[in-house]
């Protein structure tokens, strides 16, 4: 598994997507982030990342 750590540019969701649609198929991110602020079912980025990527699998882990 690569892993690549990079500043954000766009916004991060949309970074996520923008960087998947450079040679990679699936997606995986955790449900919620450290932010402290919880969201009804998903975090906020992994919901904007579910919703935008229309072409490819995203895996949301616990």
């Amino acid at each position: 598994i690569a892993i690549k750590m990079q500043t954000k540019e766009k916004g991060i969701a949309r970074d996520i997507i923008n960087e998947a649609h450079s040679g990679y198929d699936t997606i995986v991110l955790g449900r919620r982030g450290l932010s402290g602020i919880k969201e009804f079912v998903l975090g906020s980025i992994s919901q904007k990342v579910l919703h935008s990527a229309r072409d490819m699998s995203v895996i949301v882990v616990d």
